[in-house]
């Protein structure tokens, strides 16, 4: 009975502690893919809550097309040059993710990442970034969806640069923070302006 008991309260814990601290879900749906298809991803079921963390590692370019919308709890690009791209024509697409209401997105060094979506806070419909990695992160209008606005921008590492589908802007709303080393370029690669820096 002891025996059954421990057993059962390290399952409790181990199901607790993976609320708690995320799950880790890597695609392994080859070079390019659908978002939202299950056997795209480790474990066979697609990411869709807050809880999940996307890792997309592989040592050749991936290409994901997304046409809904998803909650993840954040984003890590590593392995090569990787994008998410916009699979829906003249509607917005998007990805809720980031930790307490921070959108979360990870590049890794020498590399560089392409998003081509919308990033949403959990708790918002503003889009925001948080951006971690010594990478690039470039985020792109593209297929008809809506320009990228910043509720807020917080540039730990590397670089953000927006890329223009054309009458396209970039502003920042909120709190603005850029960290020594780090980098933000506005559309079509012009400085951003009329914007804090805290």
């Amino acid at each position: 009975m002891r025996k059954l008991l421990s057993a059962t309260v390290v399952a409790i814990a181990a199901s607790i502690g993976n609320v708690a601290f995320g799950l880790d879900t890597y695609w392994i749906g080859g070079a390019s893919g659908e978002f939202n298809t299950d056997s795209n991803w480790s474990g066979g079921r697609a990411p869709y809550t807050a809880n999940y963390f996307v890792h997309v590692t592989n040592e050749t370019p991936v290409t994901i097309t997304f046409t809904g919308g998803a909650t993840i709890g954040g984003i890590t690009f590593s392995g090569a040059n990787h994008a998410i791209v916009s699979g829906r024509s003249g509607s917005t697409v998007y990805i809720k993710t980031g930790e307490s209401g921070k959108p979360r997105i990870e590049v890794a060094d020498g590399l560089t990442a392409t998003v081509g979506i919308n990033v949403y806070p959990v708790t918002s419909n503003q889009n925001g970034l948080y951006k971690l990695g010594k990478g690039k992160l470039v985020t792109k209008a593209e297929l008809g969806n809506s320009a990228r606005y910043f509720s807020f921008l917080d540039i730990e590492e590397g670089e953000i640069s927006h890329e223009s589908a054309g009458g396209d802007s970039v502003n920042v709303g909120g709190d603005m923070r850029i960290r020594s080393g780090a980098k933000f370029t506005g559309v079509n690669n012009n400085p951003l302006q009329n914007n804090t820096v805290v």
